[in-house]
């Protein structure tokens, strides 16, 4: 029915595996064991006995406590129905049949079966029934003792079937050799569920979820899966909150987690914030609404643990008929769950059109370091003006990528790309070298008093040897150091470290200037700012859209105020209308900057624009 390309010396070998549902409660025939969470019995150890003599690999479909036989019978799930007895009967079927065992139970005879379904292949019930027809009474006799030794606690009302194991057999060697060889099968299996469990929520892991993979999907059912994937941003919430509350919020979500899926369901943990689950699901339908309660109660979770709002969201991929490779479906389902993350959304669904658009993503993320070493990316600078007189007084180093393939690219397309692979430092360093040459060039040409700023990221920011990266690279060019500005947003001033404080202090001990940007975004208190070495404070444009409101333009005056009480220069960022320019005047607001004033232009067009007005000045 399934089938695996296995052997280790490079050669192929066709292995059939068999898969059986079982009967959870017909001690000790067959029985699921709460302790092993296996399969125990006469039948599971004559059917693992059969595995070992045969190419069949013989597996019982989603173990549990359980019956799910007709369902698995059903769904054509399975090939064998085990443990079954009187007149029970299952769809697909076939009628095909295999007795084991014979008793008379209060006065009627009972038969114990194996019923086959008609996806079981014709060989393997060949080969099924000449082994079990070489299986003597007595064989199967010794075995019922075996599992009969020490019954279960929650078996022991299954006990009448125990009579066939106890007529007229005692064999207390080969009692004492089975008990034996079901103590170390038991060690074994625990060290096996240990190796895949995930320690901080008792949920499987990555292994778990593997193993589970292989033994439940198959060529039947793969249509019916998809792959549901919670994502939650764990480091945004480390910061607010701590690790160890973290810890204790993705407890809960677990347990939620384990509330909601069906037994048919594998569940695992597969990532510090990653959660997969294979579900059956018969549509996308379904899958939005399964996953949109569970968003709910996960944040519920939160809310109620005193713990933030988590940045979370779920990735529906649906299963392929070609669909092997579990890290590719994970990987597809854990991007969509982190796209709908970044796009404030609460389900996506993993479609082919997004997928393609997935690959050119991914395409172009492996091009980012071939473009950094070869200088595709191209320092772009927009500039600001005084207030009072309109001249440009500095600039502000932005990066745009020439791509050789795909043309002029804006930040929009590859710093996102870069966040997510950590690559962010690697840029921002990269424009503070051509920020520094840049400044050098002008000084040598006679500019000295222009202000250039370079956006720092918080992740930049942590760095360990920051500081001396920072010096190393300064330390090739020739110019005033106060003109350069080091921008950091209030978002990483809030949650600042230690080591971002020792690298803020770094740098002013270079006499490099800093700027605290999109100021008035989050809103940090203006108490902050006398705490921190802050040169400049740049007004975001979220706030700038709110002048000619009454709020807007207490608030904007009020913080400009306070910035120069407390020497700092202001900034208003996102400057697009005259009337903004006219109050903003008024309100004497120190630089602007906008597309009302300049767009970002080549450093090299900035710099012939600076020249061209340095003589103009020089002709008056």
């Amino acid at each position: 029915m399934h089938y695996q390309s296995t052997g280790g010396n490079g050669l192929v070998e066709d292995e059939i595996i068999i898969y059986v549902a079982g009967n959870p409660n017909f001690y000790p025939v067959e029985y699921y064991d709460l302790e092993s969470e296996t399969y125990q019995g006469m039948i599971p150890e004559l059917l693992r006995d059969f595995s070992e003599q045969t190419l069949y690999d013989v597996r019982y479909y989603m173990p549990g406590d359980e019956d799910l036989r007709e369902q698995l019978a059903k769904n054509t799930q399975v090939d064998i129905i085990s443990g079954c007895f009187g007149g029970e009967s299952f769809l697909h079927q076939y009628g095909r049949e295999m007795t084991l065992l014979k008793a008379e139970i209060d006065g009627k005879e009972e038969v114990c079966r194996l019923l086959l379904t008609k996806t079981a292949p014709d060989s393997f019930e060949e080969e099924l029934s000449q082994y079990l027809d070489n299986i003597t009474q007595e064989s199967k006799t010794g075995l019922l003792i075996q599992s009969a030794e020490q019954p279960p606690v929650s078996y022991r009302k299954h006990l009448e079937w125990t009579v066939l194991g106890l007529l007229g057999l005692t064999l207390l060697l080969g009692i004492v050799i089975a008990c034996v060889l079901v103590s170390r099968q038991r060690e074994r299996k625990r060290r096996e569920r240990e190796k895949e469990t995930d320690l901080l929520t008792g949920l499987g892991n990555t292994e778990s979820l593997r193993r589970n993979f292989r033994g439940y999907i198959n060529d039947q059912n793969r249509l019916l899966y998809s792959m549901s994937y919670l994502h939650i941003d764990t480091e945004h919430m480390d910061r607010m909150i701590g690790r160890t509350h973290t810890n204790e919020f993705l407890q809960g979500a677990a347990t939620i987690l384990r509330s909601t899926i069906a037994p048919t369901d594998i569940l695992a943990r597969v990532s510090d914030g990653g959660f997969a689950v294979l579900r059956l699901s018969p549509s996308e339908n379904e899958a939005i609404e399964w996953s949109l309660p569970l968003i709910q109660r996960v944040r519920e979770c939160a809310s109620v643990n005193g713990a933030v709002s988590p940045r979370a969201a779920i990735g529906v991929y649906r299963l392929k008929e070609h669909d092997f490779d579990l890290d590719e479906i994970t990987f597809r389902a854990s991007q969509s769950a982190q796209a709908a993350c970044r796009e404030g959304e609460d389900v996506k669904i993993c479609t082919d059109r997004w997928l393609r658009e997935l690959a050119e993503e991914r395409k172009l993320q492996g091009e980012i370091g071939r473009g950094l070493e070869n200088g595709e990316f191209l320092l772009y600078i927009q500039g600001y003006v005084n207030s009072e007189n309109g001249r440009v007084m500095g600039g502000e180093a932005l990066s745009r990528w020439e791509h050789p393939e795909k043309g002029f690219l804006t930040p929009g397309r590859f710093i996102p790309l870069m966040e997510k692979e950590g690559m962010i430092s690697q840029l921002d360093f990269y424009l503070l070298d051509k920020a520094c040459a840049f400044l050098a060039e002008l000084q040598r040409d006679g500019v000295s008093d222009f202000l250039l700023s370079c956006n720092c990221s918080g992740e930049t920011l942590s760095i360990d040897n920051f500081g001396e990266r920072c010096r190393e690279i300064i330390s090739r060019y020739k110019f005033r150091r106060s003109q350069l500005i080091l921008e950091i947003t209030e978002n990483t001033m809030l949650q600042s470290t230690p080591a971002v404080q020792r690298n803020i202090g770094k740098l002013k001990d270079l006499g490099i200037r800093i700027a605290l940007d999109d100021f008035g975004e989050g809103f940090t208190s203006l108490f902050n700012l006398r705490e921190n070495t802050i040169d400049l404070l740049k007004l975001d444009k979220t706030l700038i859209d709110t002048l000619g409101t009454k709020i807007g333009n207490t608030l904007i005056r009020s913080m400009i105020q306070a910035g120069h009480d407390l020497g700092i220069i202001t900034l208003a960022e996102g400057v697009e209308k005259e009337e903004q320019a006219r109050e903003l005047h008024r309100m004497k607001c120190d630089l602007l900057q906008g597309f009302f004033f300049l767009y970002p232009i080549p450093d090299w067009e900035l710099k012939r624009q600076l020249m061209e007005a340095v003589q103009e000045r020089r002709r008056r």
